[in-house]
């Protein structure tokens, strides 16, 4: 078995279309290359554009969705084309699976999608698996032990950082031994951060 590592350049919040072209020859010329049996795409772009590119092919595709978040974010035009781009590509898919109820249902309802469908067990949290816990003992800023949150992920809007923050500063106010901790890296983009 052979296998292949390749890592285009992506900007994933971008929307150059130059720079989209290129990553669609890139993809098209890849899979015109090793001409694959079927592609499994992941996350927005690849989705559009290599699954555009397979369909051109006539490979099979089977594309995942991990959310919309940023596209429903965009302003009308934008979010306009994006979102038909996204029925275009996912319509001639042999499969689409969703990786959340929400935006499985979005994607029926605007018939974004023709083929099979599937909701996979993906983001979030399972709490039917991880029940809810009792609060540690503690941690009450007085004679507890400090309490500590992380937040993992890329650090922009979409992903609820401000409302992560505005909460950290409440609870820190009245529980001064809760920590509030994030882990991953900033985006380029007008959103800012600070540690206050």
């Amino acid at each position: 078995i052979e296998y292949i590592y390749d890592n285009p350049d992506i900007d994933r919040r971008g929307t150059n279309i130059v720079a989209d072209g290129k990553l669609f020859l890139h993809y098209f010329n890849l899979l015109r290359k090793h001409k694959p049996s079927v592609v499994l795409t992941y996350t927005a772009k690849p989705n559009v554009y290599c699954g555009l590119a397979a369909y051109f092919l006539k490979i099979p595709v089977i594309a995942n969705v991990t959310g919309f978040g940023s596209v429903l974010k965009k302003s009308g035009f934008i979010q306009s084309i994006v979102m038909q781009l996204f029925k275009f590509s996912y319509r001639r898919a042999k499969c689409v699976m969703f990786q959340n109820d929400t935006n499985m249902k979005l994607a029926v309802e605007n018939k974004m999608v023709k083929g099979d469908v599937k909701l996979i067990p993906g983001s979030g949290v399972n709490t039917e698996k991880l029940e809810l816990q009792e609060y540690p003992n503690g941690g009450n800023g007085i004679d507890g032990e400090k309490v500590v949150f992380n937040y993992v992920g890329r650090i922009l809007e979409d992903k609820g950082v401000e409302d992560y923050i505005a909460a950290a500063k409440i609870i820190k106010k009245k529980y001064p031994l809760t920590e509030f901790n994030m882990l991953g890296f900033i985006e380029e983009t007008e959103d800012h951060y600070n540690e206050d």
